[in-house]
């Protein structure tokens, strides 16, 4: 059950930002409990429901790997790591503007506003037959409370880490600004790890009602380049020449025009699960963060 709960989520992420993604050889890596993809070609289109006048040239996710112990879920947390995240988007001009290209992004954004449409009804439908049935008939409390407990048990144990990310906008042919202009945002790594009640790294076996996760963060960073500074682009055919030269520009010992010191800091958050409720106090807080910037 979780299995397939796992593959359908990771299919319908996955398939929505990666090109020619291969949803049966997921599965396979789902059911042996170790999910691998390198070097992965990001939708160009995957922006487009953000309707800005903006579009993707070139993206590629270096690596995911999804760790799933299946035999030890209760002792274990399943771990997500995401490293080389590269994306280059320019403006959209007439100069580079595909009719045919254009009607058939506009037409998948359409269909994909029906899919949403279409699940919404069926999350409805389905929840009035769930309360009808569940008056009716009587139900098995014991099995979903297993599996709803041993849910919330990966969830909160989840451990996510995420690396290199470099996303750069490119405006060589200026047509939104006087001259050429590249932006950038990268940031090197991000880490979330569940913790006790001491802000101590461990597995928590019994599920409480505060979730707390220590979230570190490395040289998060911000630069704008214009003129004869912005150097030449970065796109490239050959997917190992693109991440390289992305790689080179974040390493740069001192970026031109930069708007912000990389920043590194490490952030204590602390989540009840119960939300706003009548019984909630001040000890029990709904959502609080401590944050340390270096």
């Amino acid at each position: 059950m979780l299995e397939s709960f796992a593959a359908t989520f990771l299919n319908k992420f996955l398939g929505s930002y990666v090109e020619n993604f291969d949803s049966n050889q997921l599965e396979v890596g789902i059911w042996n409990g170790d999910v691998k993809l390198k070097n992965c070609k990001i939708k160009k289109d995957c922006l487009d429901s953000l309707d800005l006048p903006i579009s993707i040239e070139q993206g590629i996710l270096g690596n995911l790997t999804m760790q799933v112990p299946w035999s030890r879920l209760k002792s274990s947390p399943v771990k997500i790591e995401i490293e080389d995240i590269y994306l280059l988007i320019r403006p959209n001009s007439w100069e580079n503007y595909d009719p045919t290209d254009a009607l058939e992004r506009e037409f998948n954004r359409k269909m994909n506003k029906i899919d949403d449409l279409e699940k919404l009804n069926q999350n409805s439908s389905e929840t009035i037959s769930d309360v009808k049935s569940s008056s009716s008939t009587p139900k098995d409390k014991s099995s979903d409370g297993f599996t709803t407990s041993l849910i919330n048990k990966v969830v909160d144990n989840v451990q996510v880490s995420i690396k290199n990310i470099h996303i750069r906008y490119e405006d060589f042919d200026c047509v939104f600004s006087r001259e050429q202009t590249t932006i950038g945002i990268f940031l090197q790594n991000l880490s979330a790890t569940t913790c006790n009640g001491n802000w101590e790294q461990m597995f928590m076996e019994t599920i409480n009602d505060i979730s707390r996760k220590l979230l570190k963060l490395d040289n998060l960073g911000f630069y704008i380049k214009s003129g004869i500074n912005t150097g030449d682009s970065l796109l490239d055919e050959d997917v190992d020449v693109f991440i390289s030269r992305f790689k080179e520009t974040v390493v740069e010992p001192v970026l031109v025009e930069q708007l912000i010191h990389p920043i590194s800091g490490v952030c204590r958050l602390s989540i009840n699960k119960k939300g706003s409720t009548k019984e909630k106090t001040d000890s029990t807080p709904g959502k609080v963060c401590n944050v340390l910037l270096i």
